[in-house]
């Protein structure tokens, strides 16, 4: 790459079977969700079929990606953000070329952009190697217990952040989990128990480190102590006082406090939600073939007990939707605890919370000298703090806590005035709660 070097850039180094392919790389987008089990990283780089060739890129290693924020002066702002690549597929276009290759290497190229999507190879090692266990009765296991059993049965249960606060603590006897990926015996195991009292968060980061906590317990321990704060900047300011102490604020808190002057975008939906899931819902659960047993819950109710809310624990929906029910009768259930006729109802109110879980997004824009790592941590508490009082009627209020549910980053290459590359980033981040208002 160039010597010449901008103020503050990004230093990307693309490597691949011990070559290096830094200069082709021309974009990288990273997309983090709680709607998937790993990243996703889209590699462009500005090869053909020649280039292709010459380095041997079919999958059979893996990439290599370092990226890494760096001042004028050569100083780190963030530690190298350094990810194993597993290459899934690519698009290629192949230009007619000459016949016969003019000279004793052909090195006329027509190089296009061509994407090479990727996922962390460590996180998708965890997810998807196979499992298959049975426990017998009487277990007495909690069913979180048997997710971390399968964990240590692979070797990643130490390296794993699981918050068990908020874990379903109802007894489980026996379970079968037959030949499958661990991502699905995971998914198993909450469809048919519920592992948390509350919507629940499983993710497995680039580094390969696996994830899972209760969303409402995340939510209320971690208000005061967000991962990354957004400052909404105002359109005009009575003082200059205000505009100088936000912008001190985020140089002595860089890359946990940023701000934003584009427009903030909010997503509303709860009539969709409610109308399309009921506003009650009734599960019908099969103790005894000649028995059945009804566990009821309405929308308020999750909402107060599981819904993601700052400080007010009710939404606003059309009222005619309270009429409508949900009935499920797609769960035998299981007995708490021995004999007893008393059945969880958490595999309907976890359920019921998922849904509920994002009824109300914003969703913001960074650009350029941003922290990777801390935009990639999804499912953690993030804060927007808004400037205009107006925005801050009772009622209306957008500002307070969210939960991080997405992060689009894009990395792009670009030519400097002195001739010199650079890379510059931009991302979009989505975070969401149940209820629109803060208050």
């Amino acid at each position: 790459m160039s010597e010449v070097r901008a103020a503050t850039q990004y230093y990307v180094e693309l490597t691949s079977n011990g070559k290096d392919l830094s200069q082709f790389c021309v974009s990288i987008r990273i997309v983090n969700s709680i709607n998937n089990v790993w990243p996703i990283i889209d590699l462009t780089l500005e090869v053909d079929n020649q280039d292709i060739i010459d380095n041997d890129l079919y999958g059979q290693q893996e990439f290599e990606l370092s990226i890494t924020l760096t001042r004028e002066d050569g100083d780190h702002l963030d530690p190298p953000t350094v990810m194993k690549l597993l290459y899934l597929e690519s698009d290629l276009d192949l230009p007619a070329k000459p016949e016969v290759n003019i000279g004793a290497k052909y090195d006329d190229h027509q190089r296009r952009s061509t994407l090479f999507r990727c996922v962390p190879y460590p996180a998708f090692n965890v997810m998807t190697s196979f499992v298959n266990r049975l426990w017998e009765e009487p277990t007495a296991k909690v069913p979180l217990d048997f997710v971390k059993e399968l964990l240590e049965l692979r070797g990643y249960l130490s390296d794993a952040i699981i918050v068990d606060t908020g874990y379903n603590d109802y007894k489980v006897n026996q379970l079968i989990v037959p030949p499958m990926t661990m991502k699905r015996a995971m998914d198993l195991i909450d469809e048919k128990f519920a592992i948390f009292k509350g919507p629940i968060f499983r993710y497995c980061n680039y580094a390969g480190k696996f994830l899972m906590w209760d969303l409402y317990e995340k939510m209320q321990a971690n208000k005061g102590t967000p991962t990354l704060k957004y400052i909404k900047l105002a359109a005009q300011y009575d003082s200059e006082t205000k505009f100088w102490d936000q912008n001190k604020e985020v140089t002595a808190n860089w890359g946990e406090v940023v701000t934003g002057h584009d427009e903030v975008e909010t997503v509303h939906y709860p009539n969709s939600v409610i109308a399309s899931y009921g506003h009650e819902n009734i599960m019908i659960t099969h103790p005894r073939e000649d028995l059945y047993y009804l566990l009821k819950r309405g929308a308020p109710q999750v909402i107060e007990e599981q819904g993601i809310w700052h400080d007010k624990d009710e939404t606003k929906y059309f009222d005619d939707l309270e009429s409508r029910k949900m009935y499920f009768s797609d769960s035998v259930g299981f007995e708490n605890e021995g004999y007893t006729a008393d059945y969880s109802e958490l595999p309907l109110t976890t359920r019921f919370g998922s849904a509920i879980k994002d009824m109300f997004n914003i969703r913001f824009l960074l650009r350029r000298n941003i922290s990777l790592r801390r935009l990639m941590q999804v499912g953690e508490v993030c804060e927007v703090d808004i400037t205009s009082e107006h925005e801050k009627l009772p009622g209306k209020n957008y500002s307070g806590s969210y939960i991080i549910g997405s992060s689009d980053i894009v990395i792009d290459k670009e030519r400097t005035d002195n001739g010199g590359d650079n890379y510059v980033a931009t991302a979009v981040v989505t975070a969401f709660r149940s209820v629109q208002s803060k208050d």
